[in-house]
């Protein structure tokens, strides 16, 4: 994503301690948050992305995190080793059904943790995203919450071409809505509201 990931890092780790813990990462590849990988134990990695997957194993070992990492190209709904944390790297909304996701991975672990964009979130717009966040939140607002942050984020990019180079594999709907920031290169780049959350289950 062209936002400030370090950001994003520095409040995941403030929000949660991953001190010493058996991870299950879902939605992992690409590695985007790898930033956090030094705190826990054990890092289970898993994603049904293969050319993500295969990103994520790239940044693994150029950042030399081998010895914490598993990696598994798969079904998350096929994992049955349990976890300290199941934690959600932006993709909860991706899934068919989130009610089910969640009751997974309390099978797995006495913890969840949750980080998607909000339901507001001009980026997901965007995406056309919407409908499937608002359904995602709502199965997160009636699971029993033990913790909730909202964050406010941007993303960045410095012209028209690159934002829709970015988003071009969603489609028309989206090529048409992000027509409205076409002005904005000429001012010096543009940024997209994008909101998020954070939640412990």
């Amino acid at each position: 994503m062209a936002t400030d990931t370090h950001a994003i890092i520095k409040n995941l780790v403030a929000f949660y301690d991953f001190g010493g813990k058996e991870v299950l990462h879902v939605g992992a590849g690409g590695g985007r948050l790898i930033g956090y990988a030094h705190l826990p134990r054990k890092i289970t990695a898993v994603d049904s992305d293969r050319a993500a997957v295969e990103c994520l194993r790239k940044k693994i070992s150029e950042c030399e995190l081998d010895d914490k990492f598993t990696t598994i190209e798969g079904d998350f709904y096929a994992f049955r080793a349990p976890a300290d944390v199941v934690f959600f790297e932006f993709c909860l909304h991706e899934m068919a059904d989130p009610v089910r996701a969640i009751g997974h991975a309390a099978t797995l672990a006495p913890h969840i943790l949750i980080i998607d964009h909000l339901p507001e979130s001009e980026w997901s717009w965007c995406a056309c995203e919407t409908e499937k966040i608002s359904a995602s939140w709502t199965a997160i607002e009636e699971s029993p919450l033990r913790r909730k942050r909202c964050f406010d984020a941007k993303q960045r990019f410095a012209d028209f071409g690159e934002l829709s180079n970015r988003l071009a594999a969603l489609g028309e709907e989206t090529a048409k809505r992000i027509r409205r920031y076409e002005s904005s290169s000429s001012r010096g780049g543009i940024e997209i509201s994008m909101p998020y959350g954070i939640v412990l289950i």
